[in-house]
């Protein structure tokens, strides 16, 4: 049995050299019947096999007389130019080709073949081929027939079929479109024929009728036979003569004018109506690969089994078909197949539930392929995801798994080399990259659309999603398929995923790395720079068809430019969050544990406090801007002392002293800056205690107790990372303080827990996106810094300037703490830590700057220019416009005065990096009316101005 479908797509010449091929097999003439099927009954078609029946009259006897080992007659130009000139000239009719058009083409059903052929020879065996494959030896029906007649192999009774490999005329030694589908019949249907035997696989098979009838192994035939006539016209349809041929197996030997009245009926479209066929009788109905259903659920499903005939080497292959050569036509075949597949997966009938029946390896195979559609969504969100992340300049593998990632990718990368090289019985570097390649591009595509398809056909979306798409067999010998060269000629959608992702996977990998080498920080993106150069690598033909290639086959402009759209559109939409980050929390420092005392510089020598008596100590405390920690301070001494610290904050203190008996310490406040404190112990004694700023870092402290000759020294001890530290001379007589790590605690935390009341303010809602002064200007630097000419090379930075000095509290009125945003303006190496101060160089509104004078356009662009610098490291940036705007007046009339410190330590700044600082807001008290709350909703207003106006007042007075 030959099958067309259609003319235009499949050339009427190459069917009748598969017609021609058949009939000259090396069988016996008598047994052996060769029939055409012509789904679209084309009057083109008939009219050519009446002319391949005249040719064939000649060349038969040629093939058999001189032993012709390949019977198709294209191998023989002289005999064979004239049938093909004869042929040509009626296609190229005129008059006849009007005759048939494709709307004038009627459908009918998938089994006239079975019944016809069942009324006029009634052979056991049907050998199956498509339109364009034929015979390359004429021994091939012979080999088949080896295994069917075998009654002493393993398949004696059950062997419903033989597969044979598919293998083509026309693949090219660079075969670029996967073509050979080396992977399922060189390798996987090798390792099914071990099992049950290989998948039906649509052409190149020669099939038992009675399994294709719903027979069972056993006495298929005498299966028939016991079935009473009504329950065989239930079953097959009211034709005598085919329920006739299901009770003998001989040749019909029915009159001529009552077959050829017989055969019209069981052909027509409605014999099929109120029978079984197609969904217990004939391939099924129910999946757009019948081949692969059928064989599944209407053979394995019964007991029956199937062997696989693969070629020697040494011998020609038995069938040769010929493969697309056009990208178009292979992502539509593949499409084709991966969606019929798909839904049988997805159906009642779904290989996995049949394990029992089957056994579970040999439905494993049937699962494997039925869900390989499946492969889409991995492959697209390796596509997407790490592209994305690394165009922000993020990762998206956690470190411990790269070397997971490079170990499995290489395993896995390895067997298919193997598995190559062993089917092409050589080192086959090419045709594993060819292969590498096409499965990535038939993942997000053909595999992608077809997912898609099944989808809308489950939900019934748009009628029937799943249509059946024919692949053009007319070919023009596939020039740039011959010399590895990608066709995009007509190209539809389904090629638009692929060529986007190339796209941004390119767009990534370049403004990624770009990013990097501005920034100075490549950090562990190892597995992302791999795979995104992998995936350029894989779709440089794609990239090459869209912008280097300007012949007629290239990427059609309109796929190019669709792609260019929905690639910006991806990136757009994954860096918009970026533009408007989350507040900022509120930062927890780290905890240092203090290992060696080091040197202290001038500023921060340790300042010697008087004592009273001997139970009063004056104590210094200076403020820490942390969450409350408990701190064990060690004191090495006679007796050991611990203490814990509770809850630091602007009211009481508790201070529980835990040493040989239990010393609880109440602070009182009894002044501004004084407080008592109450020591609980075996005698009660009154102690006065300051309370004076201090940061967070560790610093020199000395107690003096005039009471004894000598001052005690209590050094706090640090971390030296750069360089050693010198002791004290006195130390061996000093008590040493060490503050070590805190206890871990929750995450979790309370509003109600935050000293100093801070609100915290979302300032990203209405914040524009950064942008770049044409011309910016540094700050003057602040008094006190290095000059440009006395920089020298050190082992160690300088000391971060940690103390603020607020104002005098007659003229200026403490309002509030809150979060800044700055930008900076340079780019490299920076010192900045922690609670370091920051200085604020607000400009003039003078047209004249520098002695340059300026028009008033840039005039007003650098009134709204507040710089920021530090005394180590000089102009780091500039405020954000919103909060430049807002107290770049304010400052300038002497209303508000601002101190700042940063937020984190950094080393490394990139251009326009955000830099976040802890600014406190001082009010002047001529202006406290701007605090009212008429004035806290003010649009360009970003100051919290909407709380503790009463409070503000009261501590004015």
């Amino acid at each position: 049995m030959v099958v067309t479908a259609d003319p235009d797509k499949e050339p009427v010449v190459k069917v009748m050299n598969k017609v021609i091929s058949a009939m000259a097999l090396d069988y016996p003439g008598a047994r052996l019947t060769v029939y055409l099927s012509d789904d679209a009954g084309s009057p083109l078609t008939l009219l050519a096999a009446r002319k391949a029946y005249a040719f064939a009259r000649a060349w038969v006897p040629f093939c058999r007389k001189y032993r012709v080992q390949c019977p198709c007659p294209d191998s023989r130009e002289n005999m064979y130019d004239r049938f093909k000139e004869d042929v040509e000239e009626a296609m190229n009719d005129g008059a006849l080709s009007q005759i048939w058009t494709e709307a004038a083409r009627q459908d009918h059903d998938a089994h006239v073949e079975l019944r016809v052929s069942s009324l006029v020879s009634n052979a056991p065996y049907v050998m199956v081929l498509d339109c364009d494959m034929y015979c390359n030896t004429r021994s091939s029906v012979l080999e088949a027939m080896c295994f069917h007649l075998d009654r002493r192999g393993r398949h004696a009774d059950d062997l419903a079929f033989v597969q044979f490999p598919q293998m083509f005329h026309n693949v090219s030694g660079n075969d670029i479109y996967a073509n050979e589908l080396r992977s399922i019949f060189s390798t996987r249907w090798k390792g099914l024929d071990g099992l049950r035997g290989p998948i039906l696989s649509g052409t190149g098979f020669c099939l038992r009728r009675d399994s294709v009838y719903g027979a069972r192994p056993v006495s298929s035939q005498d299966q028939f036979c016991s079935m009473e006539v009504g329950e065989l016209k239930t079953r097959f349809g009211n034709s005598n003569g085919h329920i006739a041929s299901l009770l003998c197996r001989s040749k019909s030997t029915i009159a001529g004018d009552v077959l050829l009245e017989d055969a019209t009926f069981v052909a027509s479209c409605a014999y099929e109506t109120g029978t079984k066929w197609g969904e217990e009788v004939g391939f099924l109905y129910q999946s757009m690969v019948e081949d692969y259903f059928t064989g599944y659920k209407q053979l394995y499903c019964r007991g029956w089994t199937s062997v696989y005939c693969y070629p020697a080497p040494s011998r020609p292959a038995s069938f040769l078909g010929s493969v697309p050569t056009n990208l178009n036509d292979v992502l539509v075949q593949n499409k084709r197949w991966m969606s019929g597949m798909l839904a049988v997966g997805l159906s009642r009938h779904c290989p996995l539930a049949s394990a029992i029946t089957v056994s579970v390896p040999q439905s494993m195979g049937f699962a494997y392929y039925a869900f390989m559609a499946l492969y889409a969504f991995p492959v697209l969100c390796y596509a997407t995801l790490p592209q994305l992340h690394f165009f922000r300049g993020g990762t998206s593998f956690p470190e411990a798994s790269s070397l997971w990632f490079a170990a499995v990718f290489a395993s896995s990368s390895l067997q298919h080399l193997i598995e190559v090289s062993v089917a092409k019985r050589r080192l086959a570097a090419r045709t594993w990259w060819n292969e590498q390649r096409f499965w990535a591009l038939n993942a997000v595509t053909g595999q992608l659309f077809a997912c898609l398809s099944v989808a809308l056909d489950l939900v019934g979306a748009g009628g029937r999603a799943v249509d059946f798409d024919l692949t053009s067999k007319a070919s023009d010998g596939g020039r740039l398929y011959q010399d590895g060269v990608f066709d995009f000629a007509g190209c539809s959608t389904v090629l638009l995923p692929a060529t986007t992702l190339c796209l941004l996977n390119d767009a990534a990998l370049v403004a990624g790395v770009w990013k990097m080498v501005i920034s100075g920080g490549w950090g562990d993106v190892s597995g992302e720079m791999f795979l995104l150069c992998y995936v350029a690598a894989l779709s440089y033909p794609l990239l090459q068809g869209m912008f280097l290639r300007r012949d007629p086959a290239r990427v059609p402009v309109w796929i190019t430019a669709m792609s260019v759209l929905m690639a910006a559109t991806l990136l757009f939409l994954f860096v918009l969050p970026q533009i408007n980050p989350p507040s900022p929390r509120r930062p927890r420092p780290r905890p240092i544990t203090h290992h060696r005392p080091v040197s202290s510089p001038a500023h921060h020598r340790p300042a010697a406090m008087p004592c009273e008596s001997p139970d009063e100590v004056v104590v210094k405390r200076e403020p820490i801007d942390a969450d409350f920690d408990e701190v064990t301070v060690k004191v090495e001494a006679a007796v050991e002392v611990q203490v814990k610290k509770e809850r630091i904050d602007a009211g009481h203190d508790e201070v529980k002293v835990e040493a040989a008996g239990v010393l609880k310490v109440k602070s009182e406040p009894i002044d501004g800056d004084t407080d008592d404190a109450k020591l609980e112990a075996p005698g009660e004694v009154r102690a006065k205690a300051k309370r004076e700023p201090i940061d967070a870092g560790g610093e020199h402290c000395r107690v003096k107790k005039e009471e004894q000759p000598d001052e005690i020294e209590v050094q706090v001890k640090e971390e030296a990372s750069a360089s050693s530290s010198e002791e004290d001379e006195d130390d061996s007589s000093e008590d040493e303080v060490e503050i070590v790590d805190p206890p871990p605690r929750s995450k979790k935390r309370h509003r109600e827990d935050d000293d100093d009341g801070v609100d915290f303010i979302d300032l990203t809602t209405s914040r524009p996106a950064p942008y770049l002064n044409p011309k910016p200007i540094r700050a003057m630097p602040p008094p006190g810094a290095t000059p440009a000419s006395e920089w020298k090379m050190v082992l160690a930075p300088e000391p971060a300037e940690l103390d603020e000095y607020p104002p005098d509290h007659r003229e200026w009125v403490f309002y509030k703490k809150s979060y800044a945003t700055g930008l900076s303006t340079c780019r490299g190496r920076k010192w900045l830590d922690a609670g370091e101060v920051v200085h604020f160089a607000f400009p003039s509104y003078e047209l004249s700057h520098g002695g340059i004078r300026v028009s008033y356009r840039q005039a007003a662009a650098l009134a709204e220019t507040v710089r920021i610098s530090t005394n180590r490291s000089g102009e780091i940036g500039k405020l954000s416009p919103e909060w430049a705007r807002c107290l770049a007046p304010l400052v300038d009339s002497s209303k508000v005065m601002i101190q700042g410190k940063m937020v984190f330590p950094m080393m490394e700044l990139r251009l326009m990096q955000e830099v976040l600082l802890y600014v406190s807001f001082y009010i002047h008290r001529s202006s406290l009316y701007l605090i009212s709350p008429k004035n806290a909703h003010h649009h360009n207003n970003p100051l919290p101005l909407s709380a503790a106006y009463s409070s503000c007042l009261g501590n004015s007075a």
